[in-house]
C-alpha cells in the first residue's frame, strides 16, 4: 500500500484535476475509477482501490453490469460536481477530495488498513461509507461527524530503534532511506540518538518534504524480472538496483500495482490448478480401488455360478453332518473337495478356493443368493464408478480450463483492439490494424499533444505516440518508427529497410482540393515531415508473463521491459507455419510448459502481413 509520502507525491500530480468535472464513476470489484473531464486537460480516470493505492491510469477494465449500491452512491452524490481541491493533512494515509456544484461534497479515501470511500458534507457529516464501522475513537457511520484517527507521533523520546520509530510516520521503505542518508545505525534506539544524529535525520525529513513539489523520478525496482519496490524519486538505499523509470509517479504505481495483481492472479490459478491435481490424483487412487473390487465381486459370483451344484452339494453336506451333532472340526475333516477349504465357526461360513479366489458362504444359504448379492453389489459399484470417473473428467476440465487461464487469462484494455505496445520510457503507441481503424484512430483517439506516424510507403498504418509531442525522447520515437515501418506494406514487400515520419496532430486534415477524393484512413499532411531515415524491418513478438499478453515491439523495448521475446524479420514462411516455432522458442525461454495451451491465433493475430523468418540474437 502506498505510504503517507507516497500520497503527498500522487496528490500533486492529481492536482491537474483541480476544475474538471466528474463524468462517470463505476467499479470493478474493489476498483473505483472515476472519470474527469475538462477542457484543459481533456478526459482524465483515476483508479482509486481504498487501503492500496490511487492513480491517473488508462486501463479502463469492462464495467459491472450491474453496479454495487455504494457505487450508485458515488454517481448520485459526485456526478457532474467539479473538483475543487484535494487536502492532505500531513503525512497521513487520507486524501480528501472537495467538490463544488449543487452543493459542497467532500469523498474522502483511507489508504490504511482494509481502506475506506467517505462522503461527507461541507460540515463533514457523513453521507455514506464504503465499509461502515465504529471504532474504540471514531464511529464511520451515517450522519456521524467524520473524525480523523488518532495521529502518530513521531518522537525521539521512543525506546524503539529509529528506523522502526520512522516507520511508524513515513513508512518502512523512507525510513530505511532516511537512516542511510543521515548514515545512523538504523538499528540504533531512538533515545540514545546524539543531537547530531538527531539534526542529520531531520535535515532528511527536510529534503525529502522539499521533493514533493520540485525533484521527481518516479521508478519501480525490479528484481528477477519482478517489480518489488515503488518509488517517487532515487533512493540511495536501491542505487544499485535494476528499475524502469516513468514520466509521472502514477505510472509507475499503475504499472507497479497492476503487475502484482496480475502476478497474484497467476498464483491463485496455479494455488487451485495444484489443489485440483490432488483431487484428481486422489479421485483416481480411490476410482483404482473401486475398480480392484467391483472385478473381484464379478469374480467370485460368476465362480459361484460356474461351481453352484459342486457348492450347493457341499453345503448341504455340512448340514447333515451338523444336523448329527458332528462339530465343525470333524466336519472339515470328514467333508473331501479340491474346492473346500474349512469352516468359519463363528461366522457359520463354509470356505471355498476356486481358481485361487477364497469364497465364503453361509451354511445356511443357497449360493445361488448369495451370487445374485455379490452381481448386485458389483452393480451399485459400477454405478459409483462410472460417477466417480465422470467427476474425474470434470476436474480435468476444468484443470485444463485453469491452466489455460494461466497463459490466456487478461484484462482486455482500450488500445488492444489495435496493435499496440510500450516504449522504453513506457509511452503508449497504437496503430490502426486497417483502413478503418486508422480513421477511427485519428477522428476519435489522437489527442493534441500526441505525435502521429506513418511510414513512407503506400499501405502504412497511421499510429499515435500518446503524449509524444511532450514526453517523447529520441529513443521513444525511433522505437514507435521501427513499429510502423513493421506493419507497413515494408514487410510485405519484404523491403529491408524504410524512412518513417511523423507530424503533429494540426497537420491532419480530411480536406482535398476540389475534384480530389480520400479513401477511408487517408489524411491529407499539411507542413513538414519529420523523417526517420531507414528504419530496418524487424519485429520483436513478445510475451509478458506478469499479464500473458501477447503482442509485436521494437526490441529494445522488449528488452528494456523485461519481456520475453522472439525477433522475427520478413522472410518466406507463412504466419501458421512461424507461430508454431515462436511457440516453441517461448516455451525454451520461460520455461512455462503451460505455453503449449498458448493458442496459435493469439500468434497470428499480432503479426504484420506477409512472410517471416527468426532472427536469433545474442543473448
Amino acid at each position: 500500500m502506498l505510504s503517507g509520502i507516497d500520497l503527498a507525491f500522487v496528490r500533486v500530480e492529481l492536482e491537474e484535476l483541480i476544475n474538471a468535472r466528474i463524468k462517470k464513476i463505476y467499479q470493478v470489484g474493489k476498483k473505483f475509477f472515476i472519470k474527469f473531464y475538462s477542457n484543459k486537460i481533456g478526459k482524465r480516470l483515476i483508479k482509486i482501490v481504498p487501503g492500496e493505492y490511487i492513480c491517473f491510469t488508462n486501463q479502463e477494465y469492462e464495467k459491472t453490469i450491474q453496479p454495487s449500491s455504494f457505487c450508485m452512491l458515488l454517481r448520485k452524490n459526485l456526478e457532474n460536481l467539479i473538483l475543487d481541491k484535494i487536502e492532505q493533512e500531513d503525512f497521513e494515509r487520507i486524501l480528501i477530495f472537495n467538490f463544488k456544484g449543487r452543493e459542497l461534497i467532500k469523498l474522502i479515501v483511507e489508504f490504511f488498513s482494509h481502506g475506506n470511500l467517505i462522503i461527507c458534507d461541507k460540515e463533514n457529516k457523513i453521507i455514506a461509507a464504503l465499509i461502515p464501522k465504529k471504532y474504540k475513537d471514531r464511529s464511520i457511520i451515517k450522519g456521524e461527524i467524520y473524525k480523523y484517527p488518532p495521529k502518530k507521533e513521531f518522537s525521539f523520546e521512543s525506546k524503539k530503534e529509529i528506523v522502526k520509530e520512522l516507520a511508524n510516520y513515513f513508512g518502512s521503505k523512507y525510513a530505511e532511506e532516511i537512516c542511510v542518508l543521515s548514515k545512523i545505525d538504523k538499528n540504533k534506539r531512538a533515545i540514545d540518538l546524539s543531537d547530531a544524529e538527531k539534526q542529520r535525520i531531520k535535515e532528511k525529513i527536510s529534503e525529502i518534504e522539499t521533493k514533493i513539489s520540485k525533484e521527481k523520478a518516479p521508478q519501480v525496482i525490479i528484481e528477477n524480472g519482478n517489480p518489488i519496490e515503488l518509488l517517487p524519486f532515487d533512493f540511495m538505499l536501491f542505487k544499485y538496483k535494476d528499475k524502469t523509470k516513468f514520466n509521472t509517479f502514477s505510472e509507475a504505481i499503475d504499472y507497479f500495482y497492476s503487475k502484482k495483481e496480475a502476478q497474484t492472479e497467476m498464483q491463485l490459478l496455479a494455488k487451485e490448478s495444484e489443489r485440483m491435481k490432488q483431487l484428481i490424483e486422489k479421485q483416481n487412487e480411490k476410482l483404482e480401488s473401486m475398480f480392484k473390487k467391483y472385478n473381484e465381486l464379478k469374480e467370485k459370483a460368476n465362480l459361484i455360478i460356474k461351481n453352484i451344484d459342486t457348492i450347493t452339494f457341499l453345503l448341504e453336506e455340512i448340514k447333515k453332518l451338523k444336523e448329527q451333532g458332528i462339530p465343525f472340526d470333524e466336519i472339515e475333516k470328514k467333508i473331501s473337495s479340491k474346492i473346500f477349504k474349512g469352516i468359519l465357526e463363528k461366522q457359520k461360513e463354509a470356505v471355498f478356493e476356486i481358481n485361487n479366489v477364497e469364497i465364503s458362504i453361509k451354511i445356511n444359504e443357497k449360493p445361488s443368493k448369495i451370487a445374485n448379492q455379490l452381481f448386485e453389489k458389483a452393480k451399485k459399484l459400477k454405478g459409483k464408478i462410472d460417477r466417480a470417473k465422470q467427476i474425474i473428467e470434470e476436474r480435468k476440465r476444468k484443470l485444463y480450463s485453469e491452466e489455460k487461464k494461466e497463459v490466456v487469462k487478461e484484462k482486455r484494455y482500450w488500445y488492444e483492439k489495435f496493435n499496440w505496445f510500450f516504449t522504453s520510457n513506457n509511452l503508449l503507441v497504437i496503430a490502426g490494424m486497417n483502413a478503418v481503424q486508422n480513421e477511427i484512430l485519428i477522428k476519435k483517439y489522437m489527442k493534441k499533444n500526441d505525435l502521429v506516424f506513418h511510414a513512407d510507403i503506400y499501405g502504412s498504418p497511421f499510429a499515435l505516440l500518446r503524449d509524444g509531442a511532450e514526453k517523447a525522447k529520441e529513443e521513444d520515437k525511433i522505437e514507435t518508427a521501427k513499429f510502423v515501418a513493421c506493419f507497413s506494406r515494408a514487410w510485405k514487400n519484404a523491403l529491408p529497410a524504410i524512412d518513417v515520419y511523423y507530424v503533429y496532430p494540426m497537420q491532419l486534415t480530411k480536406q482535398t482540393e476540389a475534384g480530389e477524393f480520400l479513401r477511408k484512413g487517408s489524411f491529407v499532411i499539411l507542413g513538414k515531415k519529420n523523417y526517420i531515415k531507414d528504419v530496418e524491418l524487424k519485429i520483436a513478438l513478445c510475451f509478458d508473463e506478469s499479464n500473458n499478453k501477447v503482442f509485436c515491439a521494437p526490441i529494445e523495448s522488449a528488452i528494456k521491459h523485461g519481456w520475453k521475446f522472439v525477433v522475427l524479420k520478413p522472410g518466406r514462411e507463412t504466419k501458421e507455419e512461424i507461430s508454431k516455432k515462436i511457440r516453441e522458442k517461448l516455451i525454451k525461454t520461460t520455461g512455462n510448459e503451460g505455453l503449449k495451451n498458448l493458442v496459435l491465433d493469439r500468434i497470428i493475430n499480432t503479426l504484420p502481413e506477409g512472410g517471416f523468418q527468426i532472427e536469433d540474437i545474442p543473448t
